[in-house]
């Protein structure tokens, strides 16, 4: 009955396999390498044929996967449990063969092109489930194996290698490692006391000089073209250590070693390898080049009578019977040197990886990046439910659509967590501290300009928690009584009289454009606080002029830029500075919407004037009114400054001199670009439409609705390489009732502000370039003013 069940499950997997093999060719013209579809539910449907067949469960990990060149995700797969002769293995971690994954991953030379691939080959755990005919293995007991990265493993019981007392899972993990290169050593037939040259510092090259060292070698000279990868255990293993490049072009003539082993994988260094062996000596190929080779000259071979030997591990025997060295002898041998302790295999492990953020992990890998000699994958960072779970049959496959949040155990986002359920900056210990101190708990405000922004203005001023509206001001004394009657607060025509009044200490100055500089000035001489409504000043020569009045008279200055307390905009900083998309390379903004001609002509209600509309008054029209927030944004969000601008702008359908439409190409000083796209004259929209987005090494950013974002690394408890929802955001008030209390608190506690004049500087110093681009038809280099 046994034997029939084994003949149908193999009958059975080898139909599966039939069908994977011939449905290659059709699916991946129909869906390429894609998750979702056939290849997802075939290897689905293989997982559960050799379970029902063999009666056995089935669990469900996460692998690595290569689906294309140059693209690597974790990805949830199954797999039956284990056979009679079988174990099931937890993966705690899995060693990353740098080099050669780099090779693979980027398609260089001798490599193969066979995608999807589940790359790794060096892993360790902890036995999970063992077959009826597994009697020398238990659960919990750690061992090391030949498995791709992976969360769980099936693999041949006869297969494991059980970890020495004293070793370590994350030095077991490097046992194939280890094995390469030990295989190598053998092959070599390297001799007590006899010179033994290495060349490549990867994590293959750097065991092979411990080995050395550790089996007697009498000299191990390390070679590499650089000090890349030079450390003190480097130091301690090898009596001579080569950077090639920066040393006499005859250092190999003179080493004369008994044998060589090159496991650097470069072409040129089969050459020089030769160049550093004597005559009559060895040359070792550990692993195999990942360069053309064809222009090696070999008859330096023959003519000093030089051995090139192959090192592959397909060369070494795989049957423990064999005789010979094997593969069993060589796991055993590295495990046991170091359970004595004369192998430093830790030192090699330069960085290890959470296994969700491996697409982020092999770009950098692609990109040369210079400072790892060896990695590990940590499977333990893994919630258990992420590492294994047992499923049903039924248990449909988990698609990329069906991806999102994770239990993660993740590091530093807690405090993260902690920001976004505040619900306000303004809490109670601080009034109770104010409270305490003696201190007024509000600023008491007086709005100059009774306009339309004036009157909302005086309206937040009264639900703030730390502010009062003191007095209302505007030069129509009619506007004026009105506000003041509708707030029950003093009212006046008359500036000076706002500034002499001892009841005011700050002013929020809501009036056009050109009045902002002048009125601000009057206030810090007069020592209030202010705040001006965006812009600072219709130009940048103005603005400076009231930042430095301001910094003269010691009172606070703040620009209405409030809409960074937008809720998308404090999660969107959060995620940017906890590194969701790495270093910026790019930005969109878009700022669309249908400007009536009264809003030119009278104001926004009407009853107004037409200072809006001429550059004397307003310094320049949709940009410098609206679309200086989205500005901001780019500048406050990427942490960039900007260096160049390039525009155009044009009065294309107002009643209007100032423009209607701009276009902006902004160059950042890091080399980043960036678009802004405005316009105030789009039909059909009643209401505005804004498209704003970031991108950079490590993902994308989006704050158009549905606010997204996308990223290779460990953001926010959120898988990486899958696109995510902002939300929950953060739960603030309105946001320039949040602005009010932050600037009320600031003055009152005497700390600085968020927003600054120079904030408001900044952004204006962009548009002044942007509109002397237009006007000049070249790029302008931004200036930033000195305070």
């Amino acid at each position: 009955m046994i034997g029939h069940q084994t003949a149908t499950r193999f009958s059975n997997d080898s139909v599966i396999k039939s069908l994977l093999k011939r449905s290659k060719t059709t699916a991946k013209g129909l869906i390429g390498s894609r998750r979702d579809g056939i290849y997802l539910w075939l290897r689905w449907g293989q997982a559960r044929a050799s379970a029902i067949t063999g009666l056995r469960p089935v669990f469900r990990g996460v692998r690595v996967e290569w689906d294309v060149p140059g693209h690597a995700w974790t990805v949830p797969f199954d797999v039956s449990g284990p056979a009679r002769d079988q174990v099931l293995v937890r993966a705690i971690a899995s060693a990353v063969s740098v080099g050669t994954e780099r090779a693979m991953f980027s398609l260089q030379a001798n490599t193969v092109e066979r995608f999807p691939r589940y790359p790794g080959y060096s892993s360790s755990g902890e036995v999970w489930l063992t077959g009826k005919d597994v009697r020398h293995l238990q659960p919990g007991q750690l061992v090391a194996m030949h498995a791709c990265h992976a969360s769980i493993a099936v693999v041949p019981a006869k297969s494991l290698f059980p970890l020495p007392a004293g070793v370590r899972a994350e030095s077991g993990a490097i046992l194939s490692l280890g094995i390469i290169a030990l295989h190598g050593i053998w092959r070599g037939g390297l001799r007590a006391g006899e010179r033994a040259a290495v060349f490549g510092r990867g994590p293959i090259g750097q065991l092979t000089i411990q080995l050395a060292h550790a089996l007697g070698a009498g000299e191990v000279i390390s070679i590499a073209p650089s000090k890349r990868h030079y450390t003190p255990q480097l130091q301690h293993f090898s009596q001579r250590v080569i950077a090639s490049t920066e040393e006499d072009e005859n250092v190999f003539d003179g080493l004369q070693a008994d044998v060589t082993y090159e496991a650097s994988g470069e072409a040129r260094a089969i050459g020089e390898a030769v160049r550093a062996t004597k005559d009559g000596g060895r040359v070792v190929l550990v692993g195999s080049p990942r360069a053309d080779t064809r222009e090696f000259d070999f008859s330096a071979l023959a003519n000093r009578r030089i051995s090139l030997i192959g090192a592959h591990l397909n060369t070494l025997s795989r049957d423990d019977g064999a005789p010979g060295p094997n593969y069993r002898q060589a796991g055993e041998t590295f495990l046991r040197l170091l359970a004595e302790n004369k192998l430093d295999v830790e030192s090699l492990i330069s960085i290890e990886v959470n296994p969700w953020e491996v697409g982020w992990f092999y770009r950098q890998l692609a990109y040369g990046q210079p400072d790892w000699v060896g990695a590990l994958m940590k499977w333990s960072d893994l919630s258990d439910a992420d590492r294994i779970k047992n499923v049903s049959y039924w248990t449909p496959p988990e698609s990329e659509s069906m991806r999102g949040k994770s239990s993660l155990k993740t590091a530093g986002l807690d405090q993260l967590a902690e920001t976004e359920t505040a619900t306000s900056f303004v809490k109670k210990e601080v009034r109770r501290q104010l409270h305490l101190a003696g201190q007024t708990e509000f600023l008491r405000i007086a709005v100059i300009g009774c306009g339309q922004r004036g009157g909302s203005s005086a309206a937040h001023i009264g639900r703030a928690e730390h502010t009062r509206l003191a007095m209302v001001m505007d030069a129509s004394s009619e506007l004026a009584r009105r506000l003041g009657q509708q707030s029950s607060v003093p009212w006046t025509s008359d500036y000076d009289e706002v500034l002499a009044s001892k009841s005011v200490d700050a002013v929020f100055i809501c009036t056009p454009h050109h009045l902002h500089a002048e009125q601000a000035i009057a206030a810090a001489r007069a020592g209030k606080h202010i705040i001006v409504e965006k812009p600072l000043a219709q130009n940048l020569g103005e603005a400076l002029r009231a930042v430095r009045a301001a910094n003269d008279a010691g009172v606070q200055l703040s620009v209405w830029l409030g809409t960074r307390y937008l809720p998308q905009i404090v999660k969107a900083k959060q995620l940017l500075d906890s590194g969701a998309v790495g270093t910026i390379l790019g930005g969109h903004v878009a700022y669309h919407r249908y400007t009536p001609a009264h809003y030119w002509q009278q104001g926004g209600k009407g009853g107004g004037t037409d200072w809006r509309s001429k550059w004397e008054t307003a310094g320049g029209g949709v940009l410098i009114m609206t679309a200086i927030h989205y500005l901001d944004w780019l500048v406050y969000l990427s942490g960039l400054k900007v260096k160049e601008v390039s525009a155009r702008y044009g009065t294309l359908d107002s009643p209007a001199q100032v423009e209607d439409a701009i276009v902006i190409l902004i160059t950042f000083e890091n080399g980043a670009l960036a678009t802004v796209n405005v316009s105030s004259c789009v039909q059909g929209l009643r209401r505005e439409l804004i498209d704003f987005r970031l991108w950079g090494t490590e993902g994308y950013l989006s704050l158009s609705e549905p606010f997204q974002f996308y990223s290779s690394r460990l953001i926010d408890g959120k898988r990486p390489e899958r696109w995510q929802s902002l939300k929950p955001l953060p739960k603030l008030r309105r946001e320039q009732i949040e602005y009010l209390d932050r600037f009320a608190l600031a003055v009152l506690k005497g700390k600085p502000l968020e927003i600054t004049g120079e904030d408001g500087l900044r952004v204006q110093a962009i548009i002044e370039a942007a509109y002397r681009s237009s006007r000049e038809g070249r790029a302008i280099a931004v200036e930033y003013p000195e305070i």
